[in-house]
């Protein structure tokens, strides 16, 4: 006769859950990164009021408990979102170092912006344009020799197919100088600061005029 162990079931999860921005998984320990992707994990509020926010996308159905610009599943980018900022821009948030952020547009950015990076050499001056039209930022490539590329496909440069301005959402990573299999050497995590949801606009427009 054969005894089996018997099987333990793991207890209720209990305490404040806490979702990883990115991946969207679900935390009940006292982790501070998500094992996954590495990023810092925000606490999630369980109120009826707060699961009233959950959006559902329309390309592929997925249910967000978190507002976000870009689909995690599918990457479609959400079209309602404002800026409760009264300044409108953007960070580029490198591997090491400081935050960069870009409030003009448009903004040629190039060797000046990553000369503290050991591959600048391979960035030309004027490497890829950042721009703003109608409450969305999109990227383009200045005809780069190295090329440059978004969440690791190659959006231009001189030795790749030359593709046109391509829209950005938070947490899109840019990279630039590509190497001979197409990885970028410099790379940035995009953040948009503070997104709202609206259902009357597309545009990101200063708090004051929100309310």
């Amino acid at each position: 006769m054969i005894w089996r162990k018997k099987e333990q079931q793991d207890p209720a999860p209990t305490g404040p859950r806490k979702v990883c921005p990115l991946c969207l998984r679900a935390y009940y320990d006292d982790s501070i990164y998500c094992r996954m992707d590495g990023q810092k994990l925000q606490l999630e509020a369980t109120t009826q009021q707060d699961q009233k926010k959950q959006i559902e996308c329309p390309n592929c159905g997925f249910t967000l408990s978190t507002p976000r610009q870009r689909c995690p599943i599918c990457g479609h980018i959400f079209s309602n979102f404002r800026n409760t900022n009264e300044t409108i821009f953007i960070n580029l948030i490198p591997e090491a170092g400081l935050p960069i952020k870009i409030d003009k547009f448009p903004y040629s950015f190039g060797r000046k912006d990553v000369i503290r990076n050991h591959y600048s050499e391979y960035v030309n001056i004027e490497h890829i344009i950042f721009s703003l039209e109608n409450g969305h930022f999109y990227i383009r490539d200045k005809k780069s020799l190295n090329g440059s590329s978004l969440n690791g496909h190659a959006i231009g440069g001189k030795r790749f197919e030359n593709l046109k301005k391509l829209q950005l959402a938070d947490g899109d990573e840019v990279g630039l100088a590509l190497d001979s299999k197409g990885i970028s050497l410099i790379r940035f995590k995009v953040e948009i600061p503070q997104m709202v949801l609206s259902k009357d606009t597309g545009s990101m427009i200063p708090r004051e005029e929100a309310r």
